[in-house]
């Protein structure tokens, strides 16, 4: 089922709204990692091994390579607070994030459980991104301190809206955010690979299995400016450090994602294989390889 006309897809979206009582909340990107106690009320879900100490779960992003996304060919500048405005070719879309719980272990005789907070992202790669090559430290709240490298922008991500195609039971809308989410994505260096199993639970996928590797992107919350000259959110303090994922199961699931710059998309959305949490970036005035250096000390 192919819907491209974009009064059908939003019409369709506020009946599905009005049945489902509002839709889902909506989580602030500048937010906390939201740390909770872990809720004990029912039999574990889907054959996730339980352990006998709980921490909270971490409110993280679960991204989906999605196929037919669209390649939009246009440009714009993107701001950051750190990099400055960037001028890119934005492309074909390959990714769609939504929030996350994140679970390091799962309590006897507890579900793990969606956050109350729904948002989604669609991302498209970027051409012509600026390579900063500058050295800072990122640190998670679950994976301690990265040092890295951040290398080449590659990828841009803007709030959506998403209107599940197999009317799973709830409806399958999540609304577009209320203030508008724009990231820039940044290639990075690094050398932290947690290689540890987590549970992670979206409001649409349920429980998935995952096994978090090496870290390969560092994303920061941007201003996007069209070329037309409209500009869409603002560049803040927000950074997320994305981790690979393995051994994910897939979802296949078709979608329209609709953003406020782009045609509404239908996707079928793949399996999960990044989750970008909150990080701290830290800056640090380096050059590397610049102490093998060796002056000359010719007249």
């Amino acid at each position: 089922m192919v819907i491209s006309n974009r009064l059908r897809v939003r019409a369709l979206a506020v009946a599905l709204i009005a049945l489902i009582g509002g839709g889902a909340a909506l989580f602030a990107l500048g937010g906390s990692s939201g740390t909770t106690e872990a809720r004990v009320s029912a039999p574990a879900n889907n054959g996730i091994a339980a352990d006998q100490t709980a921490p909270g779960p971490t409110l993280v992003w679960e991204c989906f390579g999605i196929d037919y996304g669209a390649d939009v060919k246009t440009a714009a500048r993107l701001t950051t607070k750190n990099f400055g405005p960037d001028v890119v070719a934005i492309r074909k879309s390959t990714q769609m994030c939504e929030t996350a719980n994140k679970f390091r272990q799962v309590p006897p005789g507890a579900a793990p459980y969606p956050p109350a907070l729904a948002e989604v992202v669609q991302c498209y790669k970027t051409e012509r991104g600026q390579d900063p090559d500058d050295t800072v430290l990122l640190q998670t709240e679950n994976f301690g301190i990265d040092k890295v490298q951040v290398r080449t922008a590659v990828m841009m991500c803007e709030g959506a809206s998403k209107l599940r195609l197999d009317q799973p039971a709830g409806g399958g809308f999540t609304p577009l955010p209320t203030v508008p989410i724009v990231w820039q994505c940044f290639k990075i260096e690094s050398r932290n690979a947690p290689n540890t199993g987590v549970v992670l639970v979206t409001n649409n996928f349920g429980p998935q299995k995952a096994s978090v590797r090496i870290a390969a992107l560092m994303c920061e919350q941007a201003q996007k400016q069209t070329a037309q000259g409209t500009v869409f959110g603002d560049f803040g303090d927000t950074v997320l450090e994305c981790f690979r994922l393995a051994d994910v199961a897939p979802v296949n699931v078709q979608a329209v994602l609709d953003t406020l710059n782009f045609q509404p998309n239908t996707v079928l959305i793949r399996r999960a294989n990044l989750m970008c949490e909150p990080a701290t970036k830290t800056p640090l005035i380096e050059i590397p390889g610049l102490d093998a250096a060796r002056e000359d000390e010719t007249p």
